[in-house]
């Protein structure tokens, strides 16, 4: 799986640092209110996936450490203190079968693994994407007034406005579960900057990330090998 998809984010990556197009539609003057409102589904799309792809990681991590932990339980194990303190836990040193040596190598791997500069740079990206529908929301509010049409506008905007709010409740309620509040919300207005360049840095950091998970799992896998050929050893 981790294979697979560090070859589409790498493609990704290959695509969007060749669509030029992007910002020359994000600054090409005057963008009707169709426009705007296709800005501001795709600001509601960027706050589902971030709060998606941070319960799928945190998900993945609960469920190793679950089961680790549910196996240490079945160990009779008492931490030894040295002069150096007590050392980490190791079923391996104490003799443990190699099903506690896999999955305590499996969820020290995981935990090695951070997903928070993905998500910074989700949250980067979407905050860009908002301040693009919000200036081009007032520019349309000032050519309305003339219209008379400002109120109506106004009462649409104001209920859109409301569904970005309640998936931004959901989205902080997942980053709550996931011990990432602190680190992302609340959210600071993004720095003026390319929108292709702001998308560029979520696909980066979902190549790096992606890269990290394979290695952590390949890692598991050749200790598995390991722990398979010790015991072919010993027959």
């Amino acid at each position: 799986m981790w294979k697979g998809m560090l070859e589409c984010h790498q493609i990704q990556c290959q695509a969007i640092s060749e669509a030029n197009f992007l910002d020359s539609i994000a600054s090409g003057g005057q963008l009707s209110d169709s426009h705007v409102n296709a800005i501001m589904q795709l600001e509601l799309e960027l706050l589902g996936w971030m709060g998606n792809f941070a319960s799928w990681i945190y998900l993945q991590k609960s469920f190793v450490k679950s089961l680790n932990g549910w196996l240490v339980l079945c160990l009779h194990y008492e931490p030894e203190v040295t002069a150096d303190g007590v050392p980490p836990y190791s079923p391996g040193r104490i003799g443990a079968p190699p099903a506690f040596v896999i999955f305590n190598c499996w969820f020290q791997s995981l935990d090695r693994l951070s997903e928070k500069d993905v998500l910074h740079s989700m949250k980067s990206f979407a905050s860009r994407v908002k301040q693009i529908w919000q200036q081009n929301d007032i520019e349309l509010r000032q050519k309305m007034i003339v219209n008379r049409e400002v109120e109506r506008l106004q009462k649409k905007r104001e209920r859109e406005a409301q569904v970005i709010n309640k998936e931004l409740e959901a989205l902080n309620r997942k980053l709550d579960i996931t011990s990432l509040q602190d680190s992302l919300l609340p959210s600071q207005p993004a720095e003026p900057g390319s929108l292709r360049s702001s998308l560029k840095q979520v696909l980066e950091a979902l190549e790096s990330f992606t890269t990290n998970s394979l290695k952590a799992y390949e890692d598991v896998r050749a200790r598995a090998e390991e722990e398979k050929a010790a015991i072919g050893a010993q027959i």
